[in-house]
């Protein structure tokens, strides 16, 4: 993502002016976190996949639950 991200950048950097550059660059990083603080966040609890991670569980059985803490 970031090589791609930098060959974007670059072929941007050819094109726009340093203004249009700057704001072409940060809109979708905005737009990110806004919606994360905005939307993503507040519906966790929808979005989180417990209850897939339950059933894998039951499916797999518990040796499939990672390193033991003892």
């Amino acid at each position: 993502m970031a090589v791609g991200f930098m060959l974007l950048y670059t072929k941007l950097s050819n094109v726009l002016s340093k203004k249009a550059l700057f704001y072409t660059v940060m809109l979708p990083f905005i737009a990110f976190f806004g919606a994360f603080g905005f939307v993503l966040y507040p519906l966790s609890n929808y979005i989180h996949p417990e209850a897939l991670a339950d059933s894998l569980l039951n499916t797999l059985g518990p040796r499939f639950l990672g390193p033991s803490q003892s």
